[in-house]
């Protein structure tokens, strides 16, 4: 795509930049040859370049026509100076997750790349790393080191900061070693724990996630479900080390402030591997918070209450909607009340009417078996159909395929020696 070659020229002639150049790829040129992937990568020439380049590059980006791109990939290098360390930014103006108020990743950058302990800070969707330097790497305790330096970051915990990963190299010097820390983890214990682990030959590698939900990241496969945070260790030595880390108290945790740990140790073969959670004895069933629950919005009780008045006119209305179809009375009045949910927990509005249709010395067999198949046929109408019949009920539910009464989740129909009696319950108040 000529487009890509000429944003990255106009680019290159800004001010304040050093080079700019394009590479366009087939997204996949089996299946979707149609689909190019443009990459562009922007150096500055000054380390002022990390706020003020990000603005004019992203114009550029857009005066150009390419819309013909499957993705768009703008990556900005900024270079080091006198205690700054450098930086790269890679989605450069992409939409990043809804996230707690915090510092946006130009900010983040720039605050991150002031620690001392800082070799390298990068940014791929919209989540941090720093590389330690070669000092704090091998220093007694990097992790817990570079965690009391990361704590002191104002907005540590929210935005672009909401985690940042930790990344130091092994005794081999490959990048091995990677933790992301936030204001409560890795508690100090645990974090001792690791530091431990990684001075060691024969643990090779140690990754951890927090795998927050709205966080972008590559999750680990330690809890299948991504929703709690997780540890991965390759050790010659997985039952013992499990035991260390086991041991090791988080106390946000124990304060339900964040789900437990779930950890993996393993060795090289996999051959052996023990999981457990931080915090409690190796063998526990897993705890039940998870960051799902954690994280989801505190119910409005003046909305539930409000939904539960709805729903209770909801049922009201179906209730003398059937009395109406079936020529019932007309002063009937339906009972409703609170009851579980269909299928138990939560609560829902359950309301019933008999219906006295034996009560007029006119009604037949014939005429209560017509009400019955009218109202049924105006369920059917409804957007309800037939789920289950026992003990001479038979239960309605939506079929799915369309929009069904309102607020309904399941009513019920079967004769008595009055006539017909009708129930319904309601979907659940949340």
């Amino acid at each position: 795509m000529q487009q890509a070659a000429r944003a990255a020229a106009e680019i290159g002639a800004l001010s304040g930049v050093a080079s700019a150049t394009s590479d366009v790829v087939a997204r996949d040129e089996k299946d979707h040859p149609g689909d190019w992937i443009v990459s562009i990568r922007v150096l500055t020439n000054t380390v002022e370049g990390l706020t003020t380049a990000p603005e004019p590059v992203l114009d550029a980006v857009h005066r150009v026509d390419l819309r013909r791109a499957y993705r768009v990939n703008v990556t900005l290098d900024v270079p080091g100076g006198a205690g700054l360390a450098p930086v790269r930014i890679s989605g450069l103006g992409e939409e990043q997750p809804a996230r707690a108020a915090g510092p946006d990743v130009i900010e983040a950058a720039d605050l991150l790349r002031r620690l001392p302990l800082a070799k390298r800070v990068t940014f791929e969707s919209g989540t941090g790393t720093v590389s330690l330097t070669d000092p704090a790497a091998h220093g007694s305790s990097p992790l817990a080191a570079a965690a009391g330096a990361l704590r002191s970051v104002a907005g540590l915990g929210g935005g672009a900061l909401t985690v940042v990963a930790v990344l130091w190299p092994d005794g081999d010097q490959r990048m091995s070693r990677s933790i992301e820390v936030t204001p409560a983890a890795p508690s100090e214990a645990l974090a001792a724990v690791l530091d431990h682990l990684a001075s060691r030959d024969d643990v090779t590698w140690i990754t951890s996630d927090d795998n927050r939900p709205d966080v972008s990241g590559t999750h680990s496969s330690v809890d299948p479900q991504g929703s709690r945070p997780t540890l991965s260790i390759e050790t010659a030595h997985p039952e013992a080390d499990a035991q260390a880390v086991a041991s090791a108290v988080d106390p946000a945790a124990d304060r339900g402030e964040r789900p437990r740990t779930a950890f993996d140790l393993h060795d090289a073969n996999r051959s052996h591997s023990v999981q457990g959670f931080v915090g409690l004895p190796v063998g526990s069933a897993a705890p039940g918070q998870t960051w799902d629950e954690l994280l989801a919005p505190a119910p409005d009780p003046s909305a539930t209450e409000d939904q539960r008045a709805q729903y209770e006119d909801d049922v009201r209305g179906f209730l003398q909607r059937a009395a109406s179809v079936a020529s019932a009375p007309s002063d009937l009045q339906p009972s409703v009340q609170p009851g579980a949910c269909v299928g138990g927990g939560g609560e829902a509005v359950h309301g019933s009417v008999s219906l006295p249709l034996w009560h007029d010395p006119t009604s037949t067999d014939e005429s209560v078996g017509r009400a019955f198949a009218a109202i049924t046929a105006d369920w059917a109408r409804a957007g309800l159909a037939p789920r289950d019949r026992a003990m001479g009920t038979d239960f309605w539910a939506p079929d799915g395929s369309r929009p069904a009464s309102a607020g309904i989740a399941q009513a019920s129909i079967r004769g008595t020696m009055d006539g017909l009696r009708i129930e319904a319950v309601s979907l659940c108040a949340e």
